[in-house]
């Protein structure tokens, strides 16, 4: 359901009807409650919801839209009523709590989705240096389609063994050197990036020597320490050579 949108009157009701108990608790009457329904329902109305990416998302975020709006309902009703009780009460603390770690939960699931498009990525871009295009084809088909190992021999004229012995060698490669790949390709990034931000100032020295460790651990364990310049100007060839070697 990625992407669609639709008309939120039956979800917001569902999510109203579903949660009903927890919210009038937390609501404390039911003025709060229903007035909160009212501007949920008639903020949501003016347009469409964007689902996320499934129906439990969209649900989560209609709930989550209820309790933040029953949370300012009753901050400003304390207000009117001139309540100078506190507001952290076990309800604000309890809903939250449950924002903040939705949120969080959110947030996290935002960097895990992005780190997985970087390494499908990686992993591709690495593929394509290394393998075969009808190997990559062979391993888009048995992991993107959720094609048997069967019926990819069958569809296209080849054994069993030989689909086996295509995503075995894949495999084994990528094991063992996707993460080299990445680390010289960050390493490529970064070296570009310090050279084009002015390279081996005088005042740039720590980050320059930081890095220098990272690309070149065995040539910094022997560079001087205490000869600046020397240093410097030894990082910014050995960093230029770098970037024309693997281009």
């Amino acid at each position: 359901m990625t992407g669609q949108t639709f008309t939120l009157t039956d979800l917001t009701s569902m999510v109203f009807k579903a949660n009903y108990d927890e919210l009038k608790k937390w609501s404390g009457n039911d003025d709060i409650l229903h007035s909160s329904y009212i501007q949920v329902y008639e903020r949501l109305q003016r347009g469409s919801f964007a689902t996320g990416d499934t129906i439990n998302h969209a649900v989560k975020n209609v709930l989550n839209y209820y309790r933040k709006t029953i949370v300012n309902r009753r901050r400003m009703n304390g207000k009117q009523m001139k309540d100078n009780r506190p507001l952290e009460d076990s309800y604000l603390v309890e809903v939250e709590s449950i924002m903040t770690f939705n949120d969080d939960c959110e947030k996290d699931d935002l960097v895990f989705q992005n780190q997985l498009k970087y390494n499908n990525k990686m992993v591709f871009q690495y593929l394509e240096l290394t393998a075969e295009p009808f190997e990559i084809y062979i391993l888009k088909l048995y992991y993107f389609t959720g094609m048997s190992y069967d019926q990819i021999a069958r569809s296209h004229n080849l054994k069993n063994w030989s689909v086996n012995n295509i995503l075995k060698k894949l495999r084994a490669d990528l094991r063992n050197n996707l993460q080299k790949y990445i680390n010289k390709m960050e390493n490529l990034e970064e070296v570009q990036s310090f050279l084009n931000e002015g390279g081996c100032t005088n005042n740039r020295y720590h980050i320059a020597m930081e890095l220098y460790k990272k690309v070149y651990p065995e040539k910094y364990k022997n560079i001087c320490k205490g000869c600046r310049s020397k240093s410097l100007r030894i990082i910014q060839a050995d960093f230029q050579i770098y970037l024309k070697l693997n281009k």
